[in-house]
């Protein structure tokens, strides 16, 4: 799972880094033209869920998410169990300890 998460984690920094190389190379936008006076200002809504589960593979993408999630949360679940007990038995054993030590 560690290698999973991993592969993901890299996965990702690299494609962010491609995103960020992709945009730096770009030409620089030109600025807007300006509108007639007494023209109404447009501005665009993009409904991200809907164009995302429209896109192809994102069943397989969402069900592999789901899949890992419920397997990261398990391992913390263990994970946090095993650091509460041990915080409970140092907590036991505190008392029986010498303040030299």
């Amino acid at each position: 799972m560690k290698c999973g998460v991993r592969h993901l984690m890299i996965t990702l920094g690299f494609a962010a880094l491609a995103a960020g190389a992709a945009a730096a190379q770009a030409k620089p936008a030109s600025p807007p033209a300006a509108l007639p006076p007494g023209e109404p200002t447009r501005i665009g809504f993009i409904n991200a869920r809907a164009l995302l589960t429209s896109m192809p593979g994102y069943q397989k993408a969402e069900s592999t998410w789901t899949r890992e999630a419920v397997v990261v949360r398990a391992e913390g679940q263990k994970l946090q169990a095993a650091f509460d007990s041990t915080v409970a038995q140092f907590q036991q054993s505190q008392a029986m300890m010498s303040p030299t030590n």
